[in-house]
């Protein structure tokens, strides 16, 4: 069985979109930092023998790790430096021809499951008297 392109980017293009967005959200510097809290409420929860105390040294920030000094100052690198890039003509250009060659899905007539049994009233009447046993 061979894939088609479609299926491919059907595939792969959402996780690819999402890791995308995750990375220019600054997510790869919120894993970092993560790992780092990790590590250092190993390392202080060992060292003072305590979880609570190791944790409090942890997250009092005085004593950043070297990887919490790294995140801290890839942060305000990201925050300094605004986003700016260039956009060459010639990319532009394909990019619309590319856009004008994608194909739109093909619309489907969608019907929905509406039967008038499910809101319609009884066909036979209730027993006469009602049972004892339904009271």
């Amino acid at each position: 069985m061979r894939l088609s392109p479609e299926h491919i980017l059907k595939a792969l293009g959402l996780p690819l979109i999402c890791l995308a967005m995750f990375g220019l959200a600054g997510g790869h510097l919120a894993v970092f930092q993560a790992v780092a809290w990790g590590q250092m409420l190993w390392s202080y929860s060992q060292d003072t023998g305590s979880f609570m105390a190791g944790a409090e040294k942890t997250f009092s920030g005085k004593y950043p790790c070297s990887m919490c000094r790294k995140v801290a100052e890839q942060t305000q690198k990201e925050q300094k430096a605004p986003a700016i890039f260039k956009v060459d003509k010639q990319l532009e250009v394909y990019v619309v021809l590319a856009a004008l060659s994608v194909r739109q899905p093909a619309g489907r007539d969608v019907t929905y499951f509406l039967s008038d049994f499910l809101f319609s009233t009884r066909r036979e009447a209730p027993p006469v008297p009602v049972p004892i046993a339904a009271v």
